[in-house]
């Protein structure tokens, strides 16, 4: 298991941020018989906003699957915390074991811990940005995680179609508001197409890259939905990363959500912990 941390779980964490109490009704994705309306980008933009999770805490248990290029499939159990804006905390461990890993997320700022060989990181997204050639930011990950949209970048481009019976968004030059722009960071122009559900309006797919980047590219998929705190919020979560055409395959089963619990985001390394290089 100490192998597969840190030669497996850690590179995987880091393309998947490169590119991520149910007492309740489960709302299935419905496919309709009847055609769709077509309906413009303002209206759609519009429900898609309104139909996203609201919340100050978000909170989640949830079974972890990921393939590898050569089909090898590791399978973890995962802690996840959410303070909007602010923190993700997600906490790793294997099948009935105890915590083997701790990563948490800012917006300045990466911290994982290996407890199997009690080492630790501490960065920022320059890291990311130097191994992967990828623009990923704390925004991304937290709307990946959670279903919703990337709510810094701008709306302005995108144009509405029906695609079977779905409404899809897509835009070609999806920029990053000004207001969201930090000094001497490299614009990121996305390429993005969005899938909603033509009842709820939920975000049921993203596919999304880099403009003029064909090799990297993420697809994330939304089922399973159930109510909590009258909100939709999906349990089954399905990444595709493709990279250089190698794919790796990243899959969250939720089992427990809550909405603005009070949460700790605890994250402390030991003195005789030693940093990763």
């Amino acid at each position: 298991m100490n192998k597969i941390l840190s030669t497996r779980i850690w590179p995987i964490l880091v393309v998947f941020m490169a590119l991520a109490t149910l007492n309740a009704c489960h709302s299935p994705r419905r496919v309709l018989k009847a055609p769709l309306k077509k309906a413009d980008e303002n209206f759609l933009l519009g429900k898609m906003a309104n139909s996203e999770i609201k919340y100050d805490t978000y909170s989640a248990k949830a079974s972890v699957s990921l393939i590898n290029a050569k089909n090898r499939k590791t399978e973890l159990k995962a802690q996840i915390r959410i303070k909007k804006d602010s923190l993700i905390w997600i906490s790793f461990s294997p099948l009935l074991g105890i915590e083997a890993a701790r990563l948490v997320l800012s917006a300045d700022s990466i911290k994982f811990i290996n407890r199997l060989d009690k080492t630790y990181f501490i960065g920022d997204y320059t890291f990311i940005r130097n191994a992967f050639g990828t623009n990923v930011d704390y925004g991304m990950v937290q709307a990946l995680l959670t279903g919703n949209d990337f709510n810094q970048y701008e709306n302005e481009s995108f144009r509405a179609s029906v695609d079977r019976q779905e409404y899809r968004l897509t835009a070609t030059h999806r920029m990053r508001k000004r207001r969201e722009a930090r000094q001497k960071e490299t614009p990121t122009v996305l390429v993005q197409s969005i899938w909603l559900n033509p009842e709820s309006f939920k975000i049921v797919r993203i596919d999304l890259r880099e403009y003029n980047d064909e090799n990297k590219k993420l697809s994330v998929s939304y089922d399973d939905f159930v109510t909590v705190s009258g909100q939709q919020i999906p349990t089954m979560l399905f990444f595709d990363l493709w990279n250089a055409g190698i794919i790796t395959k990243v899959k969250f089963q939720i089992s427990k959500a809550e909405l603005d619990e009070e949460q700790q985001f605890l994250f402390k390394i030991p003195e005789n912990y030693v940093k990763m290089k």
